[in-house]
């Protein structure tokens, strides 16, 4: 293993974390439902929907940017601009305060300019993993690959953890016992709150640079043109032994996992009254805090059963935890049972994700592909990603409760475990 090139692909995970568990599962989605939005289920269903045309162009765009980055070498280039796009949008989240501020027109302008830059921070912060997980074979050889891998999420799990224990005495005061927000930080405005997402920003651009400094650029391709390019990526995910099966499987547990999410802390807030202010708020900053220290142990441990056992059965086994978890989390009217659930999502979210990774870079023969297969991996987790969160509005909507919302996400993961085929993509695992 190459260590220090290893060490900035996993200190990359770590820059890249803090952003979707700030923004888009806790602090900041909250604070835009409950907030900025002129009430609660009608942010339910504007962020969904968001999450959803994020899932979409994701899905439209990964397998051209990938053959691209293939075809002229590309990977970090790409890896960049995303980086600083994903940045710069984050940052200016800054300049959103609660509608109580605002008259009715701004209040709407208000919106439109949340859910738009909201929207450009999530494409950027999720499609570089189309070029970020192309790289992994670069810095780690077959026998390594599972544990780079698990300690890439789980790094990235701790990262969002250690980002909220920053922010806590910022967002959260009395958990401390201070009577205002550290550093003297107002609470008009929301600016304890609209603080954290310039924070998220510094640290993405600070420990991604690393990444840039000592990961090296793999071999681009030969192809002459795009269109070969392109047509040589999808000719090798239709020969590769089980690759196709799996992507399409991969579909729909990867959106139930963005049902999970996206809507984790919303539905917190909504069916267990978790909230970003008030008494209850420690509430919502535990349940982040657990969420992340347990997916983190899980991808670090789901790493070595990669290793150890092989990634297929360490998927099924998730996938099955998850599921089980899930039905737990949409039952209970138990707030101590949903904290059991919500422990155990955690522990069994890291190895899915891990594991999937592993499978599809093990799984392609020739490396100038792997950007383009990756590209066509981020298709089938976002081809059909924007129906989870769609329908999570829709059922909303229609039964005026959370709980039906996150049936989606159950259904999904069931139906993606009973597309797994019995061998792994390309047979990659002899283990017996």
């Amino acid at each position: 293993m190459k260590k220090m090139p290893a060490i900035a692909y996993i200190l990359y995970d770590w820059a890249i974390s803090p952003l979707p568990t700030l923004h888009t599962t806790f602090i900041f989605s909250i604070f835009f439902v409950q907030a900025v939005a002129p009430n609660e289920m009608l942010g339910n269903v504007w962020w969904s929907w968001m999450i959803a045309a994020c899932s979409i162009t994701i899905a439209i765009g990964s397998p051209f940017s990938g053959a691209d980055a293939d075809r002229r070498g590309t990977r970090k280039r790409w890896l960049l601009v995303m980086t600083i796009i994903s940045a710069l949008a984050t940052s200016c989240l800054w300049f959103v305060v609660p509608s109580s501020e605002l008259t009715e027109q701004s209040q709407n302008w208000m919106i439109v300019i949340t859910l738009v830059l909201s929207y450009l921070a999530i494409i950027t912060n999720d499609g570089v993993y189309t070029f970020y997980n192309a790289l992994l074979p670069s810095v780690a050889e077959k026998k390594w690959m599972g544990r780079v891998s698990g300690w890439a999420f789980g790094v990235g799990y701790i990262s969002g953890l250690v980002a909220l224990f920053c922010a806590l005495p910022i967002v959260a005061p009395s958990m401390f016992g201070l009577t205002e927000p550290l550093f003297g930080i107002s609470t008009d405005n929301a600016t304890n709150i609209r603080i954290t997402m310039p924070f998220v920003s510094l640290w993405l651009v600070v420990f991604s640079i690393p990444l840039f400094l000592y990961v090296a650029e793999p071999e681009k391709a030969n192809e002459p043109s795009f269109r070969e390019t392109f047509k040589s990526g999808l000719q090798a995910v239709i020969q590769i032994p089980g690759l196709l099966r799996f992507l399409i499987a991969r579909m729909f547990y990867a959106d139930a996992l963005v049902v999970v999410f996206a809507m984790g802390g919303i539905y917190a807030g909504t069916v267990f009254g978790f909230s970003i202010s008030g008494p209850v708020a420690q509430n919502l900053i535990f349940f982040g805090i657990v969420l992340n220290l347990t997916s983190g142990i899980g991808a670090i441990l789901g790493g070595y059963s990669d290793d150890f056992f092989g990634s297929y059965l360490t998927l099924k086994v998730a996938l099955i935890g998850l599921a089980l978890s899930s039905l737990m989390a949409i039952l209970t009217s138990s707030l101590l049972i949903f904290w059991i659930a919500g422990c155990f999502l955690g522990i069994f979210i890291g190895p899915v994700q891990s594991c999937t990774r592993v499978l599809v870079a093990n799984a392609v023969p020739i490396p100038e592909l792997r950007s383009r297969i990756f590209g066509l991996f981020m298709l089938s987790g976002k081809a059909t990603s924007f129906v989870g969160p769609l329908l999570y509005g829709v059922f909303v909507t229609i039964f005026e409760t959370s709980r039906a919302g996150m049936a989606v996400a159950l259904v999904l993961l069931i139906i993606g475990f009973l597309l797994l085929a019995k061998n792994p993509p390309g047979n990659v695992e002899a283990k017996t």
